[in-house]
């Protein structure tokens, strides 16, 4: 699902070491990931962009999030960008 510069740049550990860092100041593994929001309009938005997710990351007792910015590369949908963490 990856945008082929950011799977150039990220492995599968990558992105799993990632989530664990984030989550690292609990003993608890995330449990669900849920959409919260959404938007195909913002500053900054890329010629071939169409949104960005605002993903919940949660576990027992903890809320983390990440956001993913969504583009077109070759018919399809990837994620260009990934930001770890709450704002």
């Amino acid at each position: 699902m990856l945008s082929s510069s950011m799977r150039m740049s990220l492995s599968p550990e990558d992105l799993r070491k990632k989530l664990a860092d984030m989550v690292a100041y609990v003993d608890v593994e995330p449990e669900t990931a849920l959409v919260i929001c959404g938007d195909d309009e913002w500053p900054g938005k890329e010629m071939l962009d169409v949104g960005w997710v605002y993903v919940a990351i949660d576990g027992d007792g903890y809320t983390e999030a990440v956001t993913v910015t969504i583009t077109r590369e070759e018919d399809k949908l990837v994620i260009r960008n990934i930001e770890w963490g709450r704002p």
